[in-house]
């Protein structure tokens, strides 16, 4: 009896191991897709924060130097009297900022208590913080001239 010769023919489904030149090439593009928008949110996640911490450098030099221009009455900081209806403050009454590009100015505006007749003894203060790119962030306060006996 004759034995038959054992077939040695693979089927194609278990021939075919790995993976071909076109689905290693599509994969490769996805996940190159996928890695730039990640990328693209990190970048704008970490400008965002740089950009918040720059407004709260800024709010926290102009808060300082409002502070500092409350501290006293406003005979002090305003001495002069007339009709001017608004002055600048003296750089010398407001706090320097921590970092030396910031730049604060201060201004007094004074309110009317009568249409006819300027009061000197009630005004807006406005300090503004500045970055040298020019965002700003500006502060406001009332205050009342101190009573005289």
């Amino acid at each position: 009896m004759v034995s038959p010769m054992p077939t040695t023919r693979r089927s194609t489904s278990k021939a075919r191991r790995g993976f071909t030149l076109i689905e290693a090439l599509t994969a490769s593009v996805v996940l190159a897709f996928v890695v730039v928008g990640v990328c693209g949110m990190i970048l704008s996640a970490v400008s965002n924060t740089r950009a918040s911490s720059d407004l709260i450098e800024l709010n926290q030099a102009a808060q300082a130097s409002m502070e500092t221009l409350a501290s006293r009455p406003l005979d002090g900081i305003s001495p002069s009297v007339g009709v001017l209806q608004s002055e600048t403050v003296d750089a010398a009454l407001l706090s320097t900022p921590a970092d030396p590009q910031v730049t604060v100015e201060g201004n007094i505006q004074y309110l009317h208590r009568y249409a006819a007749q300027p009061s000197r003894d009630l005004a807006l203060i406005a300090v503004t913080a500045t970055m040298p790119d020019g965002q700003r962030v500006t502060v406001y306060r009332l205050a009342t001239r101190s009573e005289m006996p």
